[in-house]
């Protein structure tokens, strides 16, 4: 998960998280792929930078390096 913190002005203790999706990609070192669907859930696991950061009730926005999917 691509993740560049961004500040939000009066956003109290919530942080904003840019993440990425492929529907390529695939887990270093694995052969699965990660669940992601843009319509409802996105995935990540222990290897990913920030994984203990991201909270209940932070912003991600979902980009999928051609442009913003929400």
């Amino acid at each position: 998960m691509a993740q560049s913190k961004l500040s939000l002005p009066d956003s109290g203790d919530r942080q904003a998280w840019l993440v990425m999706t492929k529907s390529a990609y695939r887990r270093l070192g694995g052969g699965s792929k990660y669940d992601d669907n843009p319509a409802s859930h996105y995935s990540w696991d222990s290897t990913v930078p920030n994984h203990l950061n991201v909270r209940a009730g932070d912003i991600i926005l979902l980009w999928n390096e051609r442009e913003s999917l929400g």
